[in-house]
């Protein structure tokens, strides 16, 4: 991933154990996206992809609160779920997209409505907040 090379003796242990190594300049995200539209074939639909993905195993699932009008707290939440991310290593490249799209959502809620309910859900492929 992100262009990384393949480390020594990885090559090896592919063709021992039947494994194939790829090797792209994609960041993790982008790379399974591309690959599991592959594996669909030519006439497979992403959406069906990600609504699969939604009945995968559950890694977090967490649901946080945002009060609007707190600019006290605001950016509170998109910093928890950055810290999640993190910790459950994500590629910092994702982490910071979810967490600008998070950040985003939050100050909007805080500027222009009354509350709302940030419901994160992690996947071992799909991260939605």
């Amino acid at each position: 991933m992100r262009g990384k090379s393949i480390k020594d003796g990885s090559r090896k242990f592919a063709k021992e154990h039947r494994l194939v190594l790829m090797s792209t300049d994609l960041d993790m995200y982008d790379a399974c996206v591309r690959v599991e539209a592959c594996r669909r074939g030519p006439c497979g639909d992403l959406s069906e992809a990600i609504d699969e993905d939604r009945s995968a195993d559950v890694l977090l699932e967490h649901e946080f609160l945002i009060e609007g009008s707190d600019f006290g707290s605001a950016g509170m939440v998109s910093t928890e779920v950055k810290s999640v991310l993190k910790t459950i290593g994500f590629d910092p490249k994702l982490i910071r997209r979810v967490g600008i799209s998070t950040y985003e959502g939050e100050m909007n809620v805080v500027m222009h409505a009354k509350r709302a309910k940030v419901c994160l859900r992690i996947t071992p492929s799909l991260i939605e907040s």
